[in-house]
């Protein structure tokens, strides 16, 4: 029996992964093909446009190269200027977009409006418990004199995209020769990643 236990343990863990990055794959194209629904309807009625699966996909990562091409050559850099601008000027969306904006640099490792600075390790959620997080600023609170404090943003386990804000003294935050994409890593798998390259 234990032996039985076993084998089907040991194909359990095979499976389970495999299963689990088709099932995103398949999420992912359906989504893909549900954006370009309309487009692909009018291809597909025009044109005789064949109706396959992941077409849709397909046509956003072209569109994302096609933007990215745009985006490196000098007229349409300043178009997206232009846009980036337009964006922040109109109430209500400007908060929406920049606030997104900011995050997508974050994890994206732009450097231009890179929000998370360095990685720390910090007490949290009481002192002995330590705790990955990231750096965003470095501040002097009006209220506290000459002591230094560091802005955290301290990732929740799985979804780093949400968390908390912490102020720390900056003598009690160890600044980690860690790189943000291995330390986001290490806090989605739980600890799991262990084996970090600089």
């Amino acid at each position: 029996m234990k032996k039985l236990n076993s084998i089907f343990l040991a194909g359990l863990f095979v499976i389970i992964p495999i299963a689990i990055t088709f099932y995103i794959l398949y999420i992912v194209v359906r989504f893909g093909d549900n954006i370009t629904a309309p487009l692909l309807q009018y291809l597909h009625t025009a044109y005789n446009f064949p109706m396959i699966p992941g077409t849709g996909l397909i046509l956003i990562i072209i569109l994302i190269f096609v933007v990215g091409i745009i985006a490196r050559n000098l007229i349409g850099k300043h178009i997206i200027k232009l846009l980036d601008l337009l964006f922040h000027t109109v109430p209500i969306i400007n908060r929406i977009y920049g606030s997104i904006k900011e995050i997508s640099n974050s994890f994206l490792g732009t450097k231009e409006g890179k929000v998370f600075k360095k990685v720390a390790l910090v007490d949290y959620p009481h002192k002995g418990v330590k705790a990955l997080g990231f750096i965003t600023n470095e501040t002097t609170l009006l209220d506290t004199k000459d002591e230094d404090y560091v802005s955290i943003f301290l990732p929740t386990t799985p979804n780093p995209t949400s968390g908390f804000f912490l102020l720390y003294k900056k003598k009690d935050v160890t600044i980690l020769d860690m790189s943000i994409e291995n330390a986001l890593k290490m806090i989605i798998s739980s600890g799991a990643v262990e084996k970090m390259k600089k």
